[in-house]
């Protein structure tokens, strides 16, 4: 019970910091005499962005469950893909950025509807940002070098090693 609250208050702190950056960095943006562009190629580059946001995000998405969604791959018992996108991913695990990547492209209709150009470019990067996130992890599972196999390793040992601690404490 106790974890389901921490989730929704995490994913609503989350949502709350983007709409508040996205929302009062426009007003500081509109404001900026830097910016020569006018209404209507505003409104046609806030459409673009979007645009392009929902294509890198789908195209992520597809890329992830295409190459991933296959790998039953197993080193030292532990599932390589369960470890590299639920067990050692400190906030979001594989799931979560998904439902992260698409809820963005949702929050970002609040933007071009109200034609906030700054608000849609923060959204638009905290998606490449992540989409550029699983295509990183992505190679890494494919590759499976050295280093990978040290990181499986060394995830084990430490989870002896909280085991061993946790008994000894009993």
């Amino acid at each position: 019970m106790f974890s389901k609250l921490m989730q929704i208050v995490k994913w609503s702190i989350i949502i709350l910091v983007i709409m508040s950056v996205g929302y009062g960095g426009t007003f500081f943006f509109e404001k900026a005499s830097f910016l020569t562009i006018s209404y209507k190629e505003k409104d046609e580059l806030i459409k673009t962005i979007w645009t392009i946001q929902a294509t890198v995000v789908t195209f992520g998405i597809a890329l992830l469950a295409l190459i991933v969604g296959s790998n039953r791959e197993k080193r030292y018992g532990i599932n390589v893909l369960e470890f590299y996108f639920v067990k050692i991913r400190p906030i979001f695990n594989r799931y979560e950025v998904i439902i992260l990547l698409i809820s963005l492209v949702f929050l970002n209709y609040f933007f071009v509807a109200f034609n906030y150009l700054f608000g849609t470019l923060f959204i638009f990067f905290i998606s490449i940002c992540c989409v550029i996130d699983i295509l990183f992890k992505i190679l890494t599972l494919v590759r499976m070098d050295e280093k990978g196999l040290r990181n499986i390793e060394n995830f084990i040992l430490q989870r002896c090693v909280e085991y061993i601690q946790k008994e000894e404490n009993k």
